[in-house]
């Protein structure tokens, strides 16, 4: 057991009120239908490219050390002492899992399998390398399956969202580039707190 690890709240136990409040009515609810799909899809790739950028800017040989820094807006507490390879070794886990749901749910189908906030969380069993290119095939894979794969982008099948709740395809594709744009400000601030 590490004992310099610093205290942090439990995996799963989610934003600060009237954070979670506003994102799930504004940033769940509202913006995914002022955004055309294909706008989404953009924002996505777009967010992808800059977490990489976020992460090849911070030097290599602390790429795998865990770094503690201040809370970023829509990252719960326990997240924030993760390594960047880390942070990128997440959004591989947490990806194919939405692109499925995405799928199915575009498809008519209700997924049935709950994930928990827990469930993905990084082991840190990365390298720096493995996690990029981990990250980066998924970039490429769930490209190809939104242009492939997805049915209906209107589905009004929902799944249940850990946090927000029940959301549909188009929020779920949404919600993919928003994750991403959350872990590239944690990259970010990672990066800031290496030279401390």
């Amino acid at each position: 057991m590490d004992m310099s690890a610093p205290k942090l709240q439990k995996p799963g136990a989610g934003l600060p009120f009237l954070e979670w409040f506003v994102s799930k009515y504004w940033v769940v609810n509202r913006l995914p239908f002022k955004m055309t799909w294909d706008e989404a899809q953009i924002f996505f790739e777009r967010e992808g490219q800059r977490t990489i950028a976020a992460f090849e800017s911070i030097p290599k040989l602390l790429r795998e050390k865990k770094i503690l820094i201040d809370r970023v807006v829509g990252m719960e507490d326990s997240s924030r002492y993760w390594s960047a390879a880390m942070v990128l070794e997440h959004l591989a886990i947490v990806g194919p899992m939405m692109a499925e749901g995405i799928v199915l749910l575009s498809k008519g189908i209700q997924p049935e399998v709950t994930v928990g906030i827990a469930d993905v969380k990084p082991l840190g069993i990365l390298s720096a390398e493995q996690s990029l290119l981990s990250f980066k095939n998924l970039l490429g894979d769930f490209s190809r399956r939104m242009a492939e794969d997805v049915a209906n982008r209107d589905s009004d099948i929902k799944m249940t969202h850990p946090w927000y709740g029940p959301i549909n395809a188009r929020q779920l594709h949404w919600l993919m580039a928003a994750h991403h744009r959350v872990h590239r400000k944690q990259l970010e601030a990672i990066l800031l707190n290496c030279s401390h």
